[in-house]
């Protein structure tokens, strides 16, 4: 009887393990509206409320490229204070985070004051090795259960955002540093439903752009590698509606910490990028 009650109980504990990892997977890979709550609440976007009626306000939403890409955002707002047309920057980014994590910052960001919201494309166009998914959902899942608690991962946090890029150390292009992005591969993971329903009537808010990697990194991945990306960019501004910018420029090994994160001296190809279309756009606004 002792036997068949224990063995009744681990078959009820492994169940239940199965059940919560199973739902944990769905949620990982799927959006809804409290997903897209709880991730306003842990990236605390409601500052963004901080967007003033008279401002050009500018919204970058990314991983952490755009976190070590662009200015810190005070001194963003700082660079651009002297401009003609008074610009406001908001930056909102989760490190190592997947395509269903930034979706709900893209829902958040167009029912905000934002008139222009800049989205790193690289999370739905390319896939990071087989592990990825496995990877997004450990993740997901450290981020439920910490959440339980009261507790905002690191990689959420906002402060995140306001890193500064302050290294220009950077890695020799080789076995080993063209090895650590073998995985990466052109792939098109598909917006949700909802985030689609969002950006209806709406998309001409929303901007892809892509930050680039190293040159050297690019030329190892190959012409066909770089043309299958190209096709995945189109494709989701295809169904998306978004219009897909310019790309940063491509530099060289220099310029980058590891051949994907630029240090603190390609970080100055992603403000000349930023500077040029935030021209254009607030141009448009004074015609």
């Amino acid at each position: 009887m002792k036997v068949s009650v224990i063995l009744t109980v681990w078959i009820s504990i492994v169940f239940l393990v199965i059940l919560a990892l199973y739902l944990s997977w769905q949620s990982a890979f799927s959006i809804t509206e409290r997903k897209v709550e709880l991730i306003g609440e842990l990236t605390q976007f409601d500052r963004v409320n901080e967007m003033q009626d008279t401002d050009f306000n500018v919204m970058i939403i990314g991983t952490s490229l755009s976190v070590l890409g662009f200015l810190p955002e005070d001194k963003l707002n700082l660079h651009f204070a002297d401009s003609a047309y008074p610009v406001h920057f908001s930056k909102v980014t989760i490190t190592a985070s997947g395509a269903k994590e930034l979706e709900p910052l893209i829902i958040k960001a167009l029912g905000s004051q934002a008139d222009l919201i800049l989205v790193e494309i690289n999370p739905w166009s390319l896939r990071f090795g087989i592990g990825h998914a496995l990877t997004l959902h450990r993740y997901w899942l450290a981020t439920l259960i910490q959440s339980r608690f009261g507790i905002t991962p690191h990689r959420f946090i906002f402060l995140r955002s306001f890193m500064a890029n302050n290294t220009d150390k950077f890695v020799m292009p080789n076995g080993a540093s063209f090895e650590k992005f073998s995985g990466f591969q052109p792939y098109v993971t598909g917006f949700s439903p909802i985030t689609l329903q969002a950006l209806e009537g709406r998309a001409d808010r929303v901007k892809f752009f892509y930050p680039n990697f190293a040159r050297e990194l690019l030329e190892h991945k190959g012409a066909a590698w770089q043309k299958k990306l190209k096709k995945a960019h189109l494709q989701l501004s295809h169904e998306t509606g978004v219009e897909l910018l310019p790309y940063i420029e491509s530099q060289g090994y220099q310029s980058y910490t590891d051949l994907v994160h630029v240090n603190i001296n390609g970080s100055d190809y992603y403000m000349t990028w930023l500077e040029k279309v935030v021209a254009e756009a607030v141009s448009k606004v004074q015609q």
